[in-house]
């Protein structure tokens, strides 16, 4: 019973040991992955001592090499590296062949929106033929060139397609999926096979081994010579695998770069083609040029005169206003943010106002109301005012959330410059306080231009107020360089930007509108309605002066009549936005004040053109000044019904 159970034990531990083998032969992996640069040398490494090792075992099987685990395991570290380096390309080239799918789909897309626009091209030009031959004609013309041209993309997308999608597509779907599948699967089954059988002789042979009564556990046992047949399987698998890979390198490396050159030729040949369609055209198209420039002046022409029937037939049905039927002169607006007239030129009610405290600032209730020009402050309905504020010099603004309170509004007044800080219970209610103070600065600037007027402009032969604007635009006219455009020097200006005093032509007008009204505000004296109120600084200013201040140091070619749009363009945004042209002649913000301060108190309109061009800000504090007064608090309080213009420029 001891020897029998002895030799039961032994043999455990002999298939245990066996086992093991079989399991870590099996389950290799390589496990350093960093070293994946020299990856394809060591795998041709081993694909070179493969060889020589199977040519050896063909010549001698007794004395090869291979009869030993070790060899055989080496082969299957040969298939994986060679197999994970595979793998890597597959990968890359998977994501080429995404991207040429991609460039074939949005390629088709193209080309049929390339199909649909020459088919609307030539329905187009077909109905042009009826009315413009040249036009039509040359719709047609860009048609056939459209599908031509279309023509050539398609056949360079087919070349793509063909040259170098499929083959790539192929590779992917039939090769790799092959040496995966096939190869590498019948591989791993001969090594599975070869290892089971060495297992199985070797406990075979221990046994009879045992029986025999020689100790031979823990010896080496050779079983070289039975598994030849086994063996021959493993070569073999590793001979297919190495040349599936051997072709896969080859139709990857040598033959995608070869297909990529033959697209390349075609490529060149098919725009080769494209470049001979479009040179042929070049004589035609020059000869097209020439004759759309003259169709364009005919139509120039005929557009100018279309222009001035209008304007006669505008004038013929303007109605004149008489002013003493009016008792005011609508329309006068200084550029403020307009009010709603709909609420009204009176409003009372609670307000939150925030104090003045120096180290609290507290929103408290304030009865507040606006009637008769003035805004009042108290404590209650009934109350004494503690504070009155003439409208015609205060101002009011929206205000950014203050201190969790919404709604708010400021009013700027001239007692100190003092800005107070308010708060309305909703945005409506906001909105109705904003409107109907700006309506009473409104109202009361344009009483104090009536007095302007009854003093400096009346006469007894101007009878209506059309006759009044109409006296002032031709005065305005005989001002130096108003018989040309302010910006292109083109005769007979009827554009006026009110806010600076200057007459351009149309087509500079239209550029005035496009850089903002934050910096012209543009009006046609022949077609539009002008007020007087719109013409107060034109009066004092004019074209050859404005010009001597902002174009002082121009350096460059001024814009002609004939000039582009885009030449323009960058003038005027030079001029009026940038200031460029200007020449410093104030010096810092402080001296700019000053300057400013010493402008309106002389009422000198260019002294003030001159600050403003210089980058003066016309809301600032003026210097020195006790009661914080802006320029505009100073320059009513120096009115005296002769520098109204000076007040508007400011405004």
């Amino acid at each position: 019973p001891d020897v029998n159970g002895r030799r039961k034990a032994k043999e455990g531990e002999r298939g245990a040991r066996s086992r093991r083998r079989v399991r870590e032969s099996i389950s290799y992996r390589p496990t350093d992955r960093r070293d994946i640069g020299r990856m394809e040398f060591d795998a041709k490494s081993a694909s070179n001592a493969f060889v020589a090792s199977t040519r050896a075992d063909l010549a001698a099987p007794a004395t090869s090499p291979l009869r030993s685990a070790t060899e055989l395991q080496s082969f299957r570290q040969t298939v994986d590296q060679m197999q994970e380096r595979l793998e890597t390309d597959r990968h890359g080239l998977k994501k080429c062949a995404k991207a040429l799918r991609d460039i074939q789909k949005t390629g088709e897309s193209h080309l049929g929106f390339d199909a649909q626009f020459a088919d609307s091209l030539e329905k187009f030009g077909s109905m042009a033929l009826r009315y413009d031959s040249k036009i039509g004609t040359a719709f047609l013309k860009f048609s056939v060139i459209f599908k031509e041209m279309s023509s050539v993309s398609k056949n360079s997308l087919q070349a793509l397609g063909n040259m170098v999608a499929f083959p790539v597509d192929n590779l992917l779907k039939s090769d790799f999926k092959t040496i995966n599948d096939d190869m590498k699967r019948n591989f791993d089954r001969a090594v599975r096979e070869h290892e089971t059988a060495r297992v199985k002789i070797e406990k075979e042979k221990r046994r009879g081994s045992e029986s025999g009564g020689a100790d031979a556990v823990g010896g080496a046992i050779d079983c070289s010579t039975e598994l030849v047949k086994e063996r021959r399987a493993v070569q073999l698998g590793m001979v297919d695998y190495l040349v599936k890979a051997n072709e896969i390198r080859t139709k990857k490396g040598i033959e995608f770069v070869q297909h990529l050159m033959e697209f390349y030729h075609m490529h060149y040949k098919i725009l080769e083609d494209g470049l001979k369609v479009l040179t042929d055209l070049g004589s035609w198209a020059n000869t097209l040029a020439g004759e759309l420039n003259g169709l364009r002046s005919r139509q120039e022409e005929e557009r100018k005169e279309l222009l001035e029937l209008r304007k006669q037939i505008k004038s013929d049905v303007t109605v004149e206003k008489d002013v003493s039927q009016t008792g005011t002169v609508s329309g006068y607006n200084l550029h403020q943010p307009a009010g709603e007239e709909s609420f009204g030129m009176e409003k009372a009610g609670i307000l939150m106002k925030r104090s003045d405290g120096r180290l609290r600032k507290v929103f408290q209730k304030r009865y507040c109301q606006v009637k008769d020009g003035q805004f009042t402050m108290a404590h209650g309905p009934n109350q004494t005012p503690s504070a009155t504020f003439d409208l015609l010099t205060s101002q009011v603004k929206e205000a950014a959330d203050t201190d969790g309170k919404k709604n708010c509004f400021n009013l700027v007044t001239p007692a100190g410059n003092r800005t107070y800080l308010f708060s309305a219970e909703s945005l409506m209610e906001r909105e109705s306080w904003l409107s109907v103070v700006r309506n009473w600065n409104k109202k009361l600037l344009e009483n104090k231009f009536d007095e302007f007027t009854e003093h400096h402009v009346a006469q007894p032969a101007i009878k209506s107020m059309t006759e009044l604007v109409a006296g002032v635009i031709e005065k305005i006219k005989t001002l130096p360089g108003n018989d040309v455009c302010c910006d292109c020097s083109e005769k007979n200006p009827t554009w006026l930007s009110h806010n600076l005093g200057v007459l351009t032509c149309i087509g500079c007008s239209g550029l005035h509108r496009e850089i903002g009204v934050q910096y012209s505000r543009v009006v046609s004296i022949q077609l539009d309605n002008v007020t007087t109120s719109k013409l107060i600084i034109a009066r004092s200013v004019g074209n050859q002066a404005f010009n001597d201040i902002m174009e002082a140091s121009l350096s460059m070619d001024k814009p002609s009549p004939e000039s582009g749009m885009g030449t323009r363009r960058d003038f005027i945004n030079a001029k009026y936005v940038n200031h460029r042209f200007i020449q410093k002649a104030v010096g810092d913000e402080q001296g700019r004040l000053r300057f400013l301060v010493t402008a309106v108190a002389s009422k000198d309109i260019f002294a003030l053109l001159q600050a403003f061009g210089e980058g003066a800000d016309l809301s600032a504090v003026i210097p020195d000044s006790e009661t914080r007064e802006t320029l505009l608090h100073f320059a009513v309080s120096q009115e005296d019904g002769t520098s109204l213009h000076i007040i508007d420029f400011i405004i």
